[in-house]
């Protein structure tokens, strides 16, 4: 007599009840998870353009200048975010806009995670040879940038020797 292999029907139906009540579960921490990594990628490639900006500004004894943009070539000026993208280039004449004959270091496009900048550094985050931020008419330029992804979000604090540090927050 052959036996054949197989899984009863109850079987089956109490692996896919097992399974569905797992799969309830995992699901939203896998979108928090998510929402999460996108947030600390974001992150990072903030801090990198600013770290970029001040290494260059150094490096060339020069002004460089990290701003937002739309388009990838102006800086804009309404202050309404860097989540739309930004612009790292250098910046001679210190006009804080990306002129002709300035080279741009990096562009990045638009993001899924809010950024706005306080006062000091709503448009633009500006490096001078020394490493220090300065705006365009040379007064010190510390403050910070917040990144949100509710329910939790970044901050991104640049100290008056033009340095980076990120502290988590609710948004």
């Amino acid at each position: 007599m052959n036996s054949q292999g197989g899984f009863t029907l109850g079987e089956l139906l109490l692996t896919l009840a097992i399974t569905s009540v797992l799969l309830v579960g995992a699901v939203p921490g896998f979108v928090t998870l998510q929402r999460e990594n996108r947030l600390t990628a974001v992150t990072n490639e903030l801090i990198t353009a600013l770290y970029l900006a001040r290494s260059e500004a150094v490096k060339r004894g020069t002004r460089v200048t990290f701003c937002a943009s739309t388009d990838g070539e102006h800086c804009a000026v309404d202050g309404l975010g860097y989540q739309r993208g930004w612009i790292v280039f250098t910046d001679p004449n210190d006009s804080g806009d990306l002129d002709a004959g300035e080279v741009a270091l990096a562009v990045s496009q638009a993001r899924v995670v809010t950024i706005k900048g306080n006062a000091l550094v709503q448009r633009y985050v500006s490096y001078v040879a020394t490493g220090a931020a300065r705006t365009t008419s040379g007064a010190l330029q510390m403050g910070t940038l917040t990144l949100c992804s509710p329910p939790s979000g970044r901050e991104v604090t640049i100290n008056v020797g033009g340095r980076v540090r990120v502290s988590r927050i609710d948004c």
